[in-house]
């Protein structure tokens, strides 16, 4: 039975990357958690745990890993990028408020809006192979909605 240490190096190897232990234990907090944390976040855990790297190095790890496909990022409410462990394709909700952000699955976007058509001209873009998609859903959380956490409090 794999192990999810094998299923990382596994992505590792399929990105073409070298498997390190600074990428592995980036990729084993990002697996373990689902709250899109921040690079400054990652850093005050792995610190946490004894781990004992530049924040350079985190963040070069950290762009190397997006850049090749391996971890997710998106810009968050608080306009600083959060990291996502989930590549398959999904959408994510925002609050507005406290900032946090969950996955979202809401089904096959480009077949429910039609093929992507260019803003200029009206006419559509078959030529186009997409190959990313993100929606973000922005809102109020319902922590927020009933007071149970404070605005602009980072989640988590």
């Amino acid at each position: 039975m794999p192990t999810e240490d094998s299923g990382l190096e596994q992505a590792l190897r399929v990105a073409g990357l070298r498997r390190t232990r600074v990428r592995m234990q980036i990729l084993t907090l990002l697996a373990e958690r689902h709250d899109h944390p921040t690079a400054e976040q990652l850093a005050e855990i792995l610190r946490g745990r004894g781990e004992l790297f530049g924040v350079a190095t985190l963040y070069q790890n950290l762009n190397r890993l997006y850049e090749n496909g391996v971890i997710g990022r998106i810009k968050g409410a608080d306009g600083l990028m959060h990291f996502d462990a989930n590549t398959a394709l999904h959408h994510h909700l925002i609050c507005r408020l406290c900032g946090r952000i969950v996955d979202a699955e809401i089904g096959p976007l480009p077949t429910a809006m039609g093929l992507p058509h260019c803003p200029h001209t009206g006419e559509p873009l078959h030529d186009w192979s997409l190959q990313d998609m993100q929606v973000e859903l922005k809102g109020v959380c319902p922590d927020c909605r009933t007071g149970t956490t404070n605005p602009l409090d980072p989640p988590g």
